[in-house]
């Protein structure tokens, strides 16, 4: 046997590492180390997902204005061409595109003033309804609002 066979650094046992000082090689994760890695997870899920939740949200009722306004910016044209409004929205020529957590809108006629509304059902998130309403006056101002039902 070579003279390195015989030395304890050669050898692989637990009491010759021990008796030159050398660490024994680790085979994974103490319980301590996964358990600090487990809640640092957990904590910025806490704050990622609300985070994140609240951004579709946002983007949704983005979504709704936009349809909102197309309507409202289409019965300004109509009211222009027949000094009146309409509540179908095919005599409008406006195409409006699906959306996943809105009712489709409803247009309601006043005496001075057309009234769009999309309601939207966003409970999945923990958000109560929210409805966005659009007012277009026979004078031309248009007001779009974000109403949080409950």
């Amino acid at each position: 046997m070579s003279p390195a066979a015989n030395s304890p650094i050669g050898r692989h046992t637990p009491t010759a590492a021990i008796a030159v000082g050398v660490a024994r090689p680790s085979h994974g994760f103490t319980l301590l180390e996964l358990l600090i890695t487990v809640i640092l997870i957990g904590i910025l899920a806490a704050i990622a997902i609300p985070t994140f939740n609240n951004a579709v949200d946002r983007g949704r009722e983005a979504e709704a204005r936009a349809v909102v306004d197309t309507i409202l910016t289409a019965e300004a044209a109509y009211y222009q061409e027949r000094a009146t409004y309409t509540t179908v929205l095919t005599e409008l020529f406006v195409t409006t595109p699906t959306m996943k957590q809105w009712r489709d809108p409803v247009v309601t006629q006043g005496a001075a003033a057309v009234t769009v509304s999309v309601n939207g059902d966003q409970t999945g998130h923990g958000h109560p309804t929210h409805i966005i309403r659009g007012i277009l006056t026979n004078t031309g101002v248009k007001t779009i609002t974000n109403q949080n039902g409950a």
